[in-house]
């Protein structure tokens, strides 16, 4: 029996960054990873994502290292813009956040 070689590609959709259709991001996965020291199971485990997507994504950015490290730059300029644009219109994050938990907290 011959094993099927073909690449397979990362299970990311091009438009949201999201893995395997799940509302879990690729910035999370990394972060996970590198930063929490977390296994491809734990990471599996903690987002309910399959551990083969995982493996994926991790071997997908390390492949290509410079280009997630861009584009996570990116998201970490856009997020800060969006922090000064917040707190010039008198809002901080903190404000923010905590009118959403309380709009969340009154629908329920």
């Amino acid at each position: 029996m011959k094993l099927d070689l073909t690449p397979q590609p990362p299970p990311l959709k091009l438009d949201e960054d999201r893995v395997g259709g799940t509302r879990v991001t690729l910035k999370t996965v990394v972060e996970a990873f590198l930063y929490r020291s977390r296994t491809p199971e734990q990471i599996a485990g903690d987002f309910r994502l399959a551990v083969a997507d995982v493996y994926s994504v991790i071997g997908y950015c390390l492949r290509r290292k410079d280009e997630v490290n861009a584009y996570l730059q990116k998201l970490v300029h856009s997020h800060e813009k969006r922090r000064i644009e917040m707190e010039a219109k008198g809002r901080s994050p903190s404000d923010w956040q905590s009118r959403l938990r309380q709009r969340a907290g009154s629908h329920t």
